[in-house]
């Protein structure tokens, strides 16, 4: 189990805010969840504004291990850079 961060670091997500942190399986948080948030800090290289969300889907208040991510990125021009729900698999 991997500690997954909402906002990872490279886009100035907190390594150790427990709020930023989520359990994810490895196969979860790289290379799938990794992937998309380079594509995010690719866009940001380039200049542009992102607008992002990542929301953990849990599937029961008793499993503090969600069953995915939702993750959603779009420039402020409208151009979609992540639109991906990360399922959280052994």
């Amino acid at each position: 189990m991997n500690r997954g961060h909402l906002l990872a670091r490279q886009l100035g997500g907190s390594g150790t805010d427990r709020r930023n942190l989520v359990p994810l399986y490895r196969n979860a948080n790289s290379p799938v969840m990794s992937g998309a948030e380079q594509r995010i800090a690719d866009a940001i290289a380039a200049g542009n504004t992102v607008y992002y969300s990542s929301i953990p889907i849990y599937e029961n208040s008793t499993n503090p291990i969600p069953s995915g991510v939702t993750m959603t990125a779009y420039t402020s021009t409208g151009v979609q850079i992540v639109i991906q729900t990360i399922l959280n698999k052994p």
